[in-house]
């Protein structure tokens, strides 16, 4: 990947900005490539080959892209990853990251089935807390989540907030008026 920055005092109307305005460039076309790959998953859970689109997933789904400047860039240094979320965002993929989050969490049920394990509701967790799976809700799945798997996930949530209130400090009690 590759970020191309400018700055610019003034907008294309005259009115005054003064910001930087920063793009991102695919000379090596990675995220055609992505887009094919998520596609491609997206078929294959189609088809029950969910065990199968698991394996492509764990390997697709969590990339993040070293950003070097540009050639033509100026002088501002963009150094934060850049990763499947934020190429969605930026329209990269044919897919919406919605979409692919949904297919993540699809595969992982569907290859787990009732196999209500914590390691499972932990990796539905990791999914659900990353900007893939963040605007996803367990209720989404309807039927392919079972109320065990969801027992699990309210308990490591509870470990969760747990370790934070010790951390931080527990939030005091709002009053109600």
């Amino acid at each position: 990947m590759e970020y191309e920055t400018h700055y610019y005092e003034f907008d294309s109307d005259g009115r005054y900005m003064d910001d930087w305005k920063t793009w991102h460039n695919d000379p090596k076309e990675a995220f055609l490539f992505l887009d094919r790959v998520f596609r491609g998953y997206h078929d294959l859970l189609r088809l029950g080959e969910y065990k199968l689109a698991r394996k492509i997933l764990d390997k697709a789904c969590c990339p993040e892209f070293r950003v070097v400047e540009a050639e033509g860039s100026e002088d501002f240094e963009d150094d934060s990853p850049f990763t499947i979320a934020d190429a969605a965002g930026e329209r990269k993929f044919s897919m919406d990251i919605r979409e692919i989050g949904h297919d993540c969490l699809e595969a992982l049920f569907l290859e787990y089935g009732d196999g209500e394990e914590p390691e499972t509701a932990d990796k539905i967790l990791e999914i659900l807390q990353d900007a893939t799976g963040g605007n996803l809700n367990p209720s989404d799945f309807g039927s392919l989540i079972s109320d065990e798997l969801l027992a699990y996930m309210e308990e490591a949530l509870g470990e969760e907030i747990k370790s934070m209130d010790t951390r931080f400090g527990e939030f005091p009690e709002v009053r109600q008026y």
